[in-house]
């Protein structure tokens, strides 16, 4: 995830029309820790992660060479035969430009697969180099038994609650809703939204950090 500065703070500000005591109230933070960063100071701990948050959420994003823009929802679909090589390939271009985390919360093992466009002879290789920009992380129901070998990929089955039938991912500032179509097909609605991705990456991180049941070390 690319860092903010100081600048691109003021800026949001003034996209939102939001005074520093206004950002100080949303983020939680003090005016001083508000005005400190704008002066270029470098925040301690989550400071610049919470601020981030909060403007992301509130419908801005923060671009290259220190930029801010104002989001505007875009929605895509992607459809089959080549859906999930197109699903891959917009996960890799997306990461590689915002960074963060990717999360997957699907009813199985071979969902998260095939939708991943694993199965193809360069998947395995593709999703390596994916794991170089980011950490992948993957939600399944506890009813799964035997878990694929992907190291490179974190693996975690949870009862909390049904994964499905909605089944989704989230990475950068985007919301993908997977819908199966037979067997090995897959359609996808990619939406662009980062109050979307923002509630959706709460409702996954949400389950992870409560998960104490873990995925079993069985490999295929």
């Amino acid at each position: 995830m690319q860092q903010i500065h100081g600048t691109q703070i003021r800026a949001a500000r003034a996209i939102l029309d939001w005074s520093q005591g206004d950002l100080a109230e949303r983020t939680g933070l003090g005016v001083t820790t508000i005005r400190n960063f704008e002066d270029g100071f470098v925040p301690r701990g989550k400071t610049a992660e919470i601020i981030r948050a909060v403007f992301e959420n509130g419908g801005v994003e923060f671009t290259e060479r220190e930029g801010v823009r104002r989001c505007v929802d875009e929605i895509k679909i992607l459809y089959e035969p080549n859906s999930c090589r197109e699903f891959f390939n917009d996960i890799m271009q997306t990461i590689r430009a915002d960074g963060a985390e990717i999360l997957a919360c699907v009813s199985s093992y071979e969902v998260f697969t095939k939708s991943c466009d694993i199965a193809e002879k360069d998947g395995i290789e593709r999703l390596k180099k994916l794991s170089n920009f980011a950490k992948i992380k993957c939600l399944v129901p506890n009813t799964e038994n035997k878990e694929p070998a992907l190291p490179m990929v974190e693996f975690r089955q949870t009862n909390l609650e049904p994964v499905g039938p909605s089944q989704y991912y989230v990475y950068g500032n985007k919301y993908a809703l997977v819908m199966s179509h037979g067997r090995d097909y897959y359609r996808f609605v990619v939406l662009q939204s980062p109050s979307l991705a923002y509630s959706f990456r709460t409702h996954f991180l949400t389950l992870w950090n409560n998960t104490t049941l873990k995925s079993s070390s069985i490999k295929s």
